[in-house]
């Protein structure tokens, strides 16, 4: 029997969750980047879960998702100004807003 092939949408999909587990520490970016090519080059459904095979399956919130990629972290206190102070954290360099 002729493995079944995939869509853009399935593709998209994978690269999400690989993106989610590398956001929870589960990849580095090293595996990350190999995995994600793989990905968009896969043409069949095992070829996408093997890349997924040795990471735990999403149950009821098990991956973080966007909260894990950028945490938003409220700054108050003595010798702050007036409005809204924010630290941004991801995958990259943090970021400092002081509106």
């Amino acid at each position: 029997m002729e493995s079944v092939r995939v869509s853009d949408q399935q593709r998209e999909e994978a690269a999400r969750q690989l993106r989610e587990h590398f956001a929870a520490g589960r990849l580095t970016p090293d595996e990350l980047d190999e995995r994600l090519q793989a990905a968009y080059g896969a043409r069949t459904e095992p070829e996408l879960e093997r890349l997924l095979a040795d990471l735990p399956r999403r149950l009821g919130g098990d991956l973080p998702g966007a909260h894990a990629v950028a945490q938003r972290l409220r700054l108050a206190g003595p010798g702050t100004a007036s409005g809204a102070r924010s630290v941004a954290t991801g995958a990259g360099e943090p970021q400092l807003c002081l509106r």
